[in-house]
């Protein structure tokens, strides 16, 4: 349509210009046709090498996926279990390479006792002996990481039989109905559940390594005589909050999702406060068939509550006030809140507090 309007135009004023110009307009507008042309020519030759790209490398998948079909299942078994990424591995700097060769330990007990469904890889991540023997060691693992060699069946002439037995019977017996029931080349319809295990197994995981971690901090404070109240002030609380809510807070916010940052901040407290607290508080108290749990109070733990109030007070008090509207100004007044607490609770920890404040 345009090229028509622009020949239109050419001819009705070809009688009120001389011939050169119409001759100029002319090969002007012959040029400005070819190289449309061109351009639509090249357009179409790159269409069509994007088409012939794509069906060679549906082609490839294609071949990969019979490549997997025909290797060993057994083979296959080990290879999911391989901690260290054999493609990159040699071309990683030492430095990575070493870093890949201390984790690859724990990553392989991981791999043995976490399923995973990863709808990025083949099959979904699905492996029909791996996932058969996550049957087996996860819920184990589970039982063991709570202690559960100490539980026993008891018998009425004494002794008992070890839960832990029965737990990987079980076990044994789900993996051989999920490899009797799947194949090697096809998830079963079931496989999504597998998603929940590795879920449940993960959070266990991560249950363990945070006794661990406590235990360190707690074998460290031992060794350079530090109270375990300042390393948890300290140490145990900037590492546990640092990755999972300063970082990820930040870049949720220079994202432009503030709502999302700011509800974060007040919701992850909220839910170790309700339910990081609540959960084994009612686990122990039924453990223990009671119903009340003395604590020892201390100034420390005083100074936590009051702080703790103090903030949220000050929050309702300053959005209140500026209508919601948050600024550099509450940030700052909630770090000197933060820096005179943990001042405050460090003396107070160490003794250097007048006796008076150490008796209220």
């Amino acid at each position: 349509e345009n090229r028509q309007r622009q020949l239109y135009r050419i001819e009705s004023v070809d009688e009120a210009l001389d011939d050169d110009t119409v001759d100029r307009l002319n090969r002007l507008n012959e040029q400005r046709m070819m190289e449309e042309r061109q351009r639509e020519r090249e357009e179409r030759e790159a269409a069509a090498a994007a088409q012939e790209a794509a069906a060679a490398e549906r082609q490839d998948a294609g071949e990969d996926d019979e490549v997997d079909e025909n290797q060993s299942p057994i083979k296959e078994f080990f290879y999911s279990l391989v901690p260290v990424d054999l493609e990159e591995f040699p071309e990683m700097t030492w430095y990575n390479k070493v870093y890949e060769i201390i984790k690859a330990p724990l990553l392989f007990l991981l791999l043995l006792s976490t399923p995973f469904v990863d709808y990025d890889q083949p099959l979904n991540g699905w492996s029909r002996i791996l996932n058969s023997v996550h049957c087996a060691i996860a819920p184990v693992f589970i039982a063991l990481a709570f202690k559960g060699y100490n539980w026993m069946i008891p018998f009425e002439g004494g002794g008992g039989f070890p839960i832990v037995v029965i737990v990987l019977i079980v076990g044994i017996a789900l993996g051989i109905l999920v490899y009797f029931t799947s194949s090697d080349f096809e998830p079963p319809k079931y496989h999504a559940a597998f998603a929940f295990i590795g879920f449940l197994t993960a959070i266990v995981w991560i249950y363990t390594f945070a006794n661990e971690v406590v235990n360190i901090l707690e074998s460290v404070g031992s060794i350079f005589r530090i109270s375990s109240t300042i390393l948890g002030l300290t140490v145990l609380a900037w590492a546990n909050s640092i990755g999972g809510d300063v970082i990820a807070n930040t870049v949720l916010a220079r994202q432009n999702f503030p709502r999302v940052a700011i509800s974060a901040c007040f919701g992850g407290p909220l839910f170790n406060l309700l339910l990081g607290v609540g959960i084994p508080f009612t686990i122990k108290l039924l453990s223990d068939g009671t119903t009340e749990m003395r604590i020892e109070a201390s100034v420390v733990q005083l100074l936590l509550v009051v702080s703790v109030t103090a903030s949220l007070i000050v929050s309702m008090v300053y959005l209140t006030v500026m209508r919601f509207k948050l600024g550099r100004v509450y940030g700052i007044i909630l770090i000197v809140l933060y820096l005179a607490f943990l001042v405050v609770a460090l003396l107070a920890e160490t003794g250097q507090l007048p006796p008076l404040i150490d008796r209220n």
